[in-house]
């Protein structure tokens, strides 16, 4: 049983390297593993021969090379496609995997027939690291609780490359994303959707992944005003999912998450207010908040959100 790993690449330089070297270097690596570069841009830098010299050394190295700047999770998108595995995985070209890691979720995926293998992950900064501070106990667990653990961003957090997931499931979901240039929140987004259609995921709180703090260029350090905005997108975006495709059985689930979700926000606005937010601003962010996890409050068309919104999942 192979596994498609899926790297978006984006002028990644000084990490891609050690990035796949950490999965060539895998004891528990199968036959059928692959791995799939995405090349994210217009322009053949020196990023795209490193991946070709990695190509002719592994015979498991696919190039997705479209020419085109689609953002990190759009050209995802395209190199699930690609996949030829019924697992997939995702992994940033600056991060890295444990030794152990893949011979770990293989043997999960042998013994355990579930739609999402979610783990732990290590966070590794300049000096030292830490655990992922939320963790659990191993085991299945059903739809509605796998939601509502993703919603609470609890041990389960929105991140994609903290699961394999069957491409299966993958496939059944449409590519509604968050509208909008320099997005962010879209793995969030997508990850719910995910979790609305799966049956059953199993969580580990075993570490299989290495997330890489050092010198990294997040959403929460970029110059912007707009993160809350995507962010309750993001939210907004979820809840017009679950009303479009009946998911009736996660309406208690999304609701069950506002007073987690209203911390995000009072954290985005933290940051936003820090780049420029006005407070005519910040306290229409607030009202759509209330809005958006107001059940008696139809969200046919919300005007501050709107522009975020994917068309697929506005109602006329």
């Amino acid at each position: 049983m192979g596994i498609s790993y899926i790297i978006p690449v984006y002028h990644c330089l000084s990490t891609l390297g050690q990035c796949l070297d950490s999965f060539f270097a895998q004891e528990g690596r199968e036959k059928d593993d692959e791995v799939i570069l995405c090349f994210d841009g217009a322009e053949e830098d020196e990023t795209y021969a490193l991946g070709k010299q990695y190509q002719e050394k592994y015979g498991c190295v696919k190039l997705v090379y479209p020419k085109i700047h689609y953002g990190a999770f759009r050209i995802r998108l395209l190199g699930i496609k690609e996949a030829k595995n019924d697992h997939v995985g995702f992994i940033d070209s600056d991060d890295t995997l444990p030794q152990g890691a893949l011979k770990e979720v293989h043997e999960l995926l042998k013994k355990e027939d579930c739609d999402i293998l979610a783990f732990s992950f290590y966070v590794k900064k300049k000096k030292g690291g830490h655990k992922n501070a939320f963790t659990a106990k191993e085991g299945n667990r059903d739809n509605k609780q796998a939601f509502l653990g993703l919603l609470q961003d609890s041990y389960i957090r929105g991140f994609l490359w903290t699961k394999v997931f069957k491409k299966s499931l993958l496939e059944s979901v449409p590519d509604y994303g968050i509208v909008g240039k320099d997005t962010c929140f879209e793995d969030v987004f997508y990850n719910a959707m995910l979790f609305a259609n799966a049956s059953n995921v199993y969580y580990t709180p075993k570490i299989l992944y290495n997330y890489h703090q050092v010198g990294m260029a997040t959403a929460v350090r970029k110059p912007r005003i707009n993160r809350t905005a995507y962010h309750l997108a993001c939210f907004a975006s979820i809840r017009l999912f679950l009303e479009k495709h009946g998911k009736t059985d996660l309406f208690s689930c999304f609701y069950k998450s506002k007073t987690r979700s209203y911390w995000s926000m009072w954290y985005d606005l933290r940051c936003d207010t820090k780049f420029g937010l006005d407070k005519d601003s910040k306290k229409q962010l607030k009202q759509a908040f209330q809005r958006i996890f107001n059940p008696k409050v139809p969200l046919k068309k919300e005007p501050l959100l709107d522009q975020y919104i994917d068309p697929g999942l506005r109602v006329n």
